[in-house]
């Protein structure tokens, strides 16, 4: 559903209209390679972010902590990375597990509203996905 929507224009800047109003942001969490989230938030002048990780997937703590270490390297290689995962037993787990492991790399967690792209850069808000790939 979410895929669907964010590849649909028109739906976009509605939704994106709507969270306007409410001063509020859009945390795209880039399923779809078809996205216009960007473009259009530029367009209506909204901020927005961009999902980098997935970290849950695969619903095994392992494979979850996995990816979180490879969420902390993303991090660490572009200064920044978000990260998102479901509200599930195992996730919790793992999150909770790798806290002093995330601490000692000196990365920070911090709410996605401190990384939003203003519409000013939105342009280029996709350009690691393009150089890079989807993770």
């Amino acid at each position: 559903m979410g895929s669907k929507a964010t590849a649909d224009r028109a739906t976009m800047k509605s939704v994106l209209e709507t969270l306007k109003e409410g001063d509020l942001y859009f945390l795209d969490s880039l399923t779809s390679s078809l996205t216009v989230t960007s473009e259009v938030a530029n367009e209506v002048g909204i901020p927005h972010a961009i999902n980098d990780l997935f970290i849950d997937n695969v619903n095994e703590e392992e494979a979850i902590k996995i990816q979180l270490r490879q969420g902390m390297e993303l991090a660490k290689r572009r200064g920044q990375a978000i990260v998102i995962g479901h509200v599930r037993p195992q996730t919790v787990r793992a999150l909770w597990g790798m806290i002093s492991e995330i601490v000692e790399t000196g990365i920070s967690i911090v709410p996605v509203s401190q990384l939003l792209i203003f519409p000013d850069m939105a342009i280029t808000a996709y350009e690691h996905v393009r150089e890079e790939g989807p993770y």
